[in-house]
């Protein structure tokens, strides 16, 4: 995850800074559908649950990348900048041919977040 302090936010303090956070890595997946195929994992835990890597369960998922799903920029007209942003799934999906498996934690466990996933009928 890219990680930037925005110090022009007017909400945005030395002691609470507002920030912007972009993924660095591959987000944009199809879910496939085959529950045969999701596989439960269990983890022992030291500590709070709910912070980053310490979920004591995950979610193992088979998924391909959506091809024609990127983030964009677009003008935000209150900050008056452009800004990047999750588009709207596509209506024609582009999956790629690769299978490959991610692993789901639960949604507080996570600083970025994605909760909808377009399905991939194998």
């Amino acid at each position: 995850m890219e990680q930037t302090i925005v110090e022009d936010y007017e909400r945005s303090t030395r002691e609470f800074p507002a920030y912007e956070m972009y993924p660095q890595d591959s987000w944009n997946y199809g879910l496939v559908h085959s529950i045969s195929e999701i596989r439960l994992e269990y983890h022992t835990i030291e500590g709070y649950p709910w912070d980053k890597g310490n979920s004591p369960i995950t979610i193992k998922v088979p998924v391909k990348a959506v091809n024609n799903w990127k983030m964009v920029r677009v003008y935000d007209a209150i900050l008056d900048e452009d800004v990047f942003k999750t588009p709207a799934i596509p209506i024609n999906p582009i999956f790629s041919e690769d299978l490959e498996y991610v692993n789901l934690v639960p949604y507080g466990a996570t600083t970025l977040r994605i909760s909808l996933f377009p399905k991939v009928d194998k």
